[in-house]
C-alpha cells in the first residue's frame, strides 16, 4: 500500500499549499477504499460461488451413473472458490496435497477464471462417512458467460468407489433450488422436474436455475477427475478433446 498512500498525499498535497488533510484522513480514505476492493471481490467470488456448488452438486451424477456401490450409498461435496491468479493454484495444490493435470486455457477459447479447494465425502446406508478427499478445483469461461461455465476438479480416489465405468461422456438436465429451500419445494414441483429427466440439487446463497449439465470423468493413477460444463453444448466430441489437452 506503499505507493497508493504516497500518490494520495501527493494528490491532497496538491490541492492547496494551505490545506493539509486530518491525520486521520488518510486513514479513513484508505479503510473506505479497502472496503469497496473487498465487497468488488467477493461479488467476483460470489458469481463463481454458484457455479463451484452445483459442481459439488454435480457429485449426485456418479450415483446416477453407477459410481456408488459397495458400502457407499451417497455423496457430498463442499468447495469455495476465489478469483486468484493461475499461477497461484500451486497453492491450492499444495493445501490439498497433491498436484493435478491442469491447463490455463483451452484451444476452444474457454479460459482460467478462479480456481479452489473443495471436499467429498462418501456415505454408507446408515449416513456414517466411509471416506473422503480434498479437491481441487478450476473454473473455466469463454467469452463472459455467453458460452457457458466449465469446472474442472481433481481428487483422490475414495476406497470403494467404483472407477470401471469412468471416460463415459452424460448429459443430464438439473434444477438446482436454494439450500434453505431444502425439504420446503412443493412436493408436486419435485415430481414434475423428476418426471422430464430433471436431477434436483440445491445450493446455498442461489436462486432457482435449470441447467443442462454435460459431464465427463476419468482417472489418472490414484486420482480422479471430473470435467462438469453448465450450459456449454459442447457434445462428447468437444469434451473428450478437452480432456487430452489437460491430460497432455
Amino acid at each position: 500500500m506503499k505507493n497508493f498512500d504516497e500518490d494520495l498525499k501527493e494528490m491532497l498535497n496538491s490541492i492547496s499549499e494551505n490545506i493539509y488533510p486530518d491525520e486521520n484522513m488518510l486513514e479513513n480514505i484508505e479503510s473506505k477504499a479497502q472496503k469497496r476492493l473487498y465487497r468488488e471481490e467477493n461479488k467476483m467470488k460470489n458469481k463463481f460461488k454458484f457455479k463451484v456448488i452445483i459442481a459439488a452438486a454435480a457429485i449426485c451424477l456418479i450415483s446416477v451413473t453407477g459410481y456408488a456401490v459397495g458400502n457407499i450409498s451417497s455423496w457430498e461435496g463442499h468447495a469455495t472458490n476465489e478469483t486468484i491468479p493461475y499461477e497461484q493454484v500451486g497453492k491450492l495444490e499444495k493445501k490439498a496435497g497433491f498436484e493435478i493435470q491442469r491447463v490455463e486455457n483451452f484451444s476452444n477459447g474457454f479460459e482460467y477464471i478462479s480456481a479452489g479447494n473443495g471436499k467429498t465425502k462418501a456415505y454408507d446406508d446408515n449416513g456414517a462417512v466411509v471416506g473422503e478427499s480434498k479437491e481441487v478445483i478450476l473454473g473455466y469461461e469463454k467469452d463472459g458467460k455467453a458460452n457457458g461455465d466449465i469446472v474442472l476438479s481433481a481428487r483422490h480416489i475414495i476406497a470403494g468407489e467404483d472407477v470401471s465405468i469412468v471416460d463415459k461422456y452424460e448429459e443430464q438436465k438439473m434444477v438446482t433450488f436454494p439450500g434453505d429451500a431444502e425439504g420446503k419445494v412443493d412436493e408436486a414441483e419435485i415430481e414434475k422436474y423428476e418426471s422430464e429427466g430433471y436431477m434436483i440439487s440445491y445450493g446455498d446463497g442461489v436462486e432457482k436455475q435449470e441447467s443442462t449439465v454435460e459431464s465427463l470423468y476419468w482417472t489418472d493413477g490414484d486420482l480422479i477427475y471430473s470435467m462438469i460444463g453448465f450450459n456449454t453444448n459442447l457434445g462428447e466430441e468437444e469434451f473428450l478433446s478437452m480432456k487430452n489437452e489437460i491430460m497432455e
